[in-house]
This record gives C-alpha cells, structure tokens and sequence, in this order.
C-alpha cells in the first residue's frame, strides 16, 4: 500500500462546517492541522478522490492541494514541536 502526503490550504473566507470538513478528512489515514486553514493529509488516495470528497464539505471550492514530500526532508518554517512530531510520523509511514 502506498502512502501519500498532501497539504490542503482553505482560503480563510470561505464558509463551512468544520465537522463536515473533519469527517472527510477522517477518511484519510491521518491528517493534522498546521494552522487555522491548512492541513497536511496522510492517505492511500490520489489528489482527484480527495478534491471529491473534500469539494462536497468546502461548497464554495475555495481549497487548493498539492502533493507533500516529506521525505527528502526539503522544508523548513516555525511550526510547535508537536506539529514537527506529527510530519514526522507521516514520513516514516
């Protein structure tokens, strides 16, 4: 099974349900928030079922996802040490 890393950023005017938007990301094998409307996704699904699923709990379509390669370890930025942990545990999946 192939496991892959995508950021998900939501423009922060758009209007949603944030438990609509939590239950399609549960369908994901993990996924974390990084700040307020952004999300890094640990999945077995491509980028097209993703938009799918996400499209239905973000109405306006106001998202953009992108893959993440985590593990050339080509990034850097301020995030809390837990945050790093958790991009951590999606590397090594």
């Amino acid at each position: 099974m192939s496991y892959k890393n995508y950021i998900l950023t939501i423009d922060p005017n758009s209007e949603y349900d944030i438990d609509n938007l939590k239950k399609q990301l549960d369908k994901c094998i993990d996924w974390t928030r990084l700040h307020a409307c952004t999300y890094v996704l640990n999945t077995t699904s491509d980028k097209e079922t993703l938009y799918n699923r996400l499209k239905n709990a973000l109405p306006d379509n106001k998202f953009f996802i992108a893959n993440l390669n985590l593990i050339e370890h080509d990034y850097t930025g301020w995030l809390a040490s837990k945050t790093w942990d958790r991009l951590k545990e999606f590397r090594n999946k």
